[in-house]
């Protein structure tokens, strides 16, 4: 008796390539290419000032000191965001991995800025305050992160006065 013969059937394929099979070889010519194309795709220059660039200051972050939290103002209201999160918002807004301001990446710039300059002492709602950064006499800092709507509006406060002035 003879032995079966075994399949000659291509091997399943396990991840990106076929087990038993090797990655296609490139030329010299192929690999020079690839490398010129990646010199010329990049300033070779990563230093956004000497670039003639400004870094991003039109992204507003504030850090709160209690907790390390950043607050971020999206459709009018702060929202708090973890690294995660700002980081995608970053991307939105077109900021870069490669551009260096102050030996910051220029995606991280806005969150170092908030941890330098925009410090708060307490971010939440509070009574009576619009949306928005203000200090007390104690030269401490608030972020008021949301208002309720409809007290703030022009006409509400109309009547408020227009009342007050009847009432005199």
């Amino acid at each position: 008796m003879s032995k079966p013969k075994k399949s000659k059937a291509p091997a399943p394929a396990i991840g990106k390539l076929a087990v038993g099979s090797a990655p296609k070889k490139r030329t010299k010519a192929q690999i020079a290419a690839d490398d010129a194309a990646q010199a010329d795709t990049g300033p070779k220059e990563r230093n956004g000032y000497k670039l003639g660039m400004k870094p991003p200051e039109h992204v507003l972050l504030y850090w709160d000191k209690r907790d390390g939290s950043y607050w971020h103002r999206l459709n009018g209201a702060f929202i708090a965001m973890g690294k995660s999160d700002l980081s995608m918002q970053m991307k939105g807004l077109d900021l870069s991995d490669w551009f260096i301001f102050d030996g910051q990446r220029e995606m991280d710039w806005p969150l170092w800025r908030a941890q330098m300059e925009r410090m708060v002492d307490y971010a939440g709602p509070m009574a009576g305050h619009r949306v928005g950064v203000f200090t007390d006499g104690g030269q401490r800092s608030f972020l008021v992160t949301n208002e309720p709507h409809g007290i703030f509006t022009d006409e509400t406060l109309l009547k408020i006065i227009k009342q007050n002035e009847d009432t005199q």
